[in-house]
């Protein structure tokens, strides 16, 4: 995954391919994507609007949904509507 400018497209400094250390996909269903630099880069880039760009190795990978969060554990602080496994509220509020 990499980080471009919504407007330009220019990928951001610290958040491109190279730059990126990948997921691995046997770690579950919320995976957590890093970047060599640490959230530093990503953290700066919050400042005005980005695109997220994936590419996949595998034909047969697939992108369901993904978000960004400020979260150590992922928490993406939404609704749940009817709730879900594991949680005690209708809010995605996190935990490790």
């Amino acid at each position: 995954m990499q980080v471009v400018d919504a407007t330009t497209l220019a990928v951001l400094p610290g958040l491109s391919y190279a730059d990126g250390l990948g997921v691995d996909p046997s770690d579950g269903e919320k995976l957590r994507f890093r970047w060599k630099g640490g959230d530093g880069p990503l953290h700066s880039a919050s400042v005005h609007p980005v695109r997220f760009v994936f590419r996949f190795l595998s034909p047969q990978a697939r992108l369901y949904s993904f978000w960004v969060s400020g979260d150590a554990c992922g928490a993406s602080r939404g609704w749940l509507a009817a709730g879900g496994a594991g949680y005690n509220s209708t809010r995605d509020m996190g935990g490790c």
